[in-house]
Formats: C-alpha cells, sequence, structure tokens
C-alpha cells in the first residue's frame, strides 16, 4: 500500500514538474521575443524585460485579490447566515420574562437596613427608601 502511494505521489510530482517546465518555457520565450523587439527598435534591451514584470505583477494581484474576494465572500455569507437564523426566531425567545423586568429585590448598593429615626426599613443616606415588612 506504502509503494502505491509514493507511486501515485510521485506521478504526481512528474506531471507538475512537466507543468512547470511548459509554462516557464513559454515565459522565457516571450521575454526573449520582447527583448528582440525592444532592440529591434534601438531601445536598451532591460526595457524588453518590462512586459514580464508587468504579467508577473499583474499575476500577483490577481492572486491577492482573488483570495480577498472569496474570503469576503464567506463572511458575507456567514453574515447572511446569521441574519437568517436571527429574523425568523420566535419573538418570545428574545424578549425577558416579566418577572425579570419587575424585579424590587434589587437594592442598590447605597442602600442599607437600619432602625432610623422614621422607623425600621431600608435606608439610602438620610432618606427612608423602603419598610421593612
Amino acid at each position: 500500500m506504502k509503494q502505491k502511494n509514493q507511486s501515485r505521489a510521485y506521478q504526481r510530482g512528474k506531471s507538475a514538474a512537466k507543468i512547470w517546465k511548459r509554462i516557464k518555457v513559454n515565459l522565457r520565450s516571450l521575454d526573449n521575443k520582447c527583448v528582440a523587439k525592444a532592440r529591434s527598435l534601438k531601445l536598451p534591451a532591460w526595457i524588453g524585460h518590462i512586459p514580464m514584470a508587468i504579467l508577473s505583477l499583474v499575476m500577483l494581484l490577481a492572486i491577492v485579490f482573488g483570495g480577498m474576494i472569496i474570503a469576503s465572500s464567506a463572511v458575507f455569507i456567514g453574515a447572511l447566515i446569521l441574519l437568517v437564523g436571527g429574523a425568523f426566531s420566535p419573538i418570545e425567545e428574545t424578549l425577558p420574562d416579566e418577572d425579570e423586568m419587575i424585579n424590587t429585590s434589587y437594592k442598590s448598593p447605597n442602600e442599607y437596613r437600619a432602625d432610623g429615626e422614621f422607623g425600621p426599613g431600608w435606608y439610602a443616606g438620610n432618606y427612608k427608601v423602603k419598610d421593612d415588612y
């Protein structure tokens, strides 16, 4: 089994090397044609390399921006899924219960229980907030 997988990997590597060699030969021949054209127009040879540099830059930018487009599409689809999922959720689940809304057991940090001048109860400063009973 291991030999079989290695053989397949070897074949894939061979085909990838063949494709790369073909691409490299085509790009070099295109570069040589551009340099020859620049020399025939009595221009310096380095000017003939400019089209290949521009082609390389365009290919690099296409890869980068293509990746950005794919990533932003994935984020957009995820946002749509979350929005649609939230739009169809029942409204009762999103509203708090009445018991939670009318919670009279909450005490401010400034309130304290004491037997003040107005009798026993909850006080905030010198003011009686609520009776004790």
